[in-house]
Formats: structure tokens, sequence, C-alpha cells
């Protein structure tokens, strides 16, 4: 999405949302204002390149009447910043977690590892705190929280791969920064159960597979998500 105001043929303002490429309808050029030439309902007037969420990029402006040539360089709305967790206390039957919300995000994913254990995701929600009740007594744990801006679903392919499912799917640069797998595993209910997060490398260029190993026979269908998250906090 992209907002935009005029102000007599001059851009005066954007909004520009996950540095998505946008064709422009009408030129900027001094000779509008002076009424040299009208307003033009056309996309000759175009972008050479576009601000992605890795970095910016520069809008590139051609008057198809005259040949004016303007540039204006784009600062792409980035991944969410990475919270901090502001409170992480022990309590008689487990460990409750608060952090500081982020502006941009509309999801939290909460991450724990033990001392030789990787990271492990415990839970995405929309609220700032959770209480983690799975712990052992006299064991420690670290704990991180990621900032999710969720953004649309992408288009995926499941096959069949033996006793396995393979989704498949192509990302596309400037509107994601990683991916949610999610599988319906209850025709009656309307919950999506999260099987991977995609992020990295993996997530920027070229086509994507997820393998479900252990798939429900009762499922009901997969859906990918791209969304701007953040790094893990500290």
């Amino acid at each position: 999405a992209v907002a935009i105001q005029y102000n007599n043929g001059k851009l005066v303002a954007a909004d520009f949302d996950n540095g998505y490429t946008v064709r422009y309808s009408r030129p900027i050029c001094d000779r509008v204002s002076s009424g040299v030439h009208k307003y033009y309902e056309s996309d000759e007037c175009v972008i050479d390149a576009y601000a992605s969420v890795y970095a910016p990029g520069a809008k590139h402006y051609v008057c198809p009447i005259c040949g004016d040539e303007s540039a204006q360089y784009v600062i792409p709305q980035l991944a969410p910043e990475a919270p901090s967790i502001t409170v992480l206390s022990n309590t008689y039957n487990g460990v409750y977690i608060k952090w500081n919300k982020v502006d941009g995000a509309d999801l939290y994913a909460v991450y724990r590892r033990g001392v030789n254990s990787g990271w492990e995701l415990l839970k995405v929600l929309v609220g700032d705190s959770m209480f983690d009740a799975n712990v052992q007594t006299g064991q420690y744990y670290r704990y991180a929280v990621r900032a999710i801006r969720r953004t649309d679903y992408v288009a995926s392919v499941v096959t069949t791969s033996g006793s396995s499912k393979v989704i498949t799917w192509n990302t596309i640069p400037g509107t994601a920064n990683a991916y949610y797998v999610y599988r319906k595993d209850n025709a009656s209910s309307n919950f999506w159960n999260t099987l991977a997060y995609v992020s990295g490398a993996n997530a920027k260029n070229g086509k994507i597979s997820f393998t479900d190993a252990k798939p429900n026979p009762n499922a009901t269908g997969y859906l990918v998500r791209g969304v701007m998250a953040s790094n893990l906090g500290t």
C-alpha cells in the first residue's frame, strides 16, 4: 500500500508500506505547477529502483512531455525493532516474562533456550507478556522476544513425498523477510497450527520448501504467510 499527497502536481508526502514497487500516474515536474502541461493519467512515470526490506532505493520520474527528470530516495519501513524483556521473574510454578511493545508490530514470538539447547519457539501472541509453566526446578533458561508485523499470504503448492508433505513457495523480495507455515488440523475449527518459521538467507531469494515430516491425516490444508520480523531481542 502507498499513500501519496499531491499539491499542484508536486509530491508533498508519501507513506510507503513494506517497500513495494509502485507505478505513478502523475509526473513530478515543476512545469506542472506553472501550467505548462496537465496531470497525466498514464504509467509513463515509473520507478527504476525500488525500496526493499533490506535497503532503501530511488524513485526515478520522467515527464512524458518535456522529458524533465527527477529522483527521490525512498526510505522503506524496515522490520520492527527488536523488543527488550523488561520483567523476567520466577514464580512458584513457572517463569513470568514481559517485554516492551514495539511500533509497527502486531505479534510477538517468545523463544527459550536451555544450557545445552538451541532457541525454541514457545508461543506467538498479541500481548506483551506470557507465563512459561513448562520449566523444571533447578534448571537455567534464557528468553528472547521477536517482534512481527504480518503481511500477505503467499501462494504455495503442497506435494506428497513418501509419508511427508512438502510445501513450496516463491519468496517475494521487498514484502517479507521471513515466513510462517501453518496447518489446519481441525475442519470444524478456525485454528491454524504453526509448523515452521523460515528466515535468514532462505527467506530472501528464490524458491523455499518446508517438509512436514509428520503430517496430520486429518489436516484440511496449509498456509504460508510473509511477515516483517525483527531480530531476537536481548
